[in-house]
């Protein structure tokens, strides 16, 4: 089945926060079916670089490039579609989703627009419990 890559979720795994070994699990139960939205990359690139900035004196001088590495590895493993048009004309006609941030909605409408293409119901993986609220809502799977 395939799974659609919220940014909470692969930051978790990256910054290894109280959600990492469950982030850790649903990544590893995923390893064929990994998709998501370019937002991810611009999304997770600003947090790590903010959390860097601001945590600086205490984490290790290499952090944020180690962190950087591992990300580019993963996203070699996400088959990423790009914000444009047909993504705009889902959120368009999906007004449910102004009921969440505009990120998540842009996310939500990109998780939408690929399930048209797909023959199995698209997954989407979140801690985002607005997100994951509204996604089953739209009677989307929600892991």
């Amino acid at each position: 089945m395939p799974n659609y890559f919220d940014s909470s979720l692969v930051i978790s795994l990256l910054i290894q926060d109280t959600n990492a070994s469950k982030a850790a699990s649903m990544w590893e139960d995923s390893s064929q079916s990994r998709v998501s939205s370019i937002l991810l990359e611009g999304e997770c690139l600003t947090v790590l670089r903010r959390l860097f900035q601001q945590h600086r004196r205490q984490l290790p001088k290499d952090w944020l490039k180690n962190a950087e590495e591992t990300f580019e590895q993963m996203l070699k493993q996400i088959n990423l579609k790009t914000l444009d048009a047909s993504v705009i004309k889902v959120l368009r006609a999906e007004k449910s989703l102004a009921q969440c941030r505009s990120l998540d909605a842009l996310h939500l409408a990109t998780l939408l627009y690929l399930q048209k293409f797909s023959d199995e119901k698209i997954t989407l993986l979140s801690f985002d419990e607005d997100m994951k609220r509204l996604s089953k809502k739209l009677k989307i799977p929600v892991a």
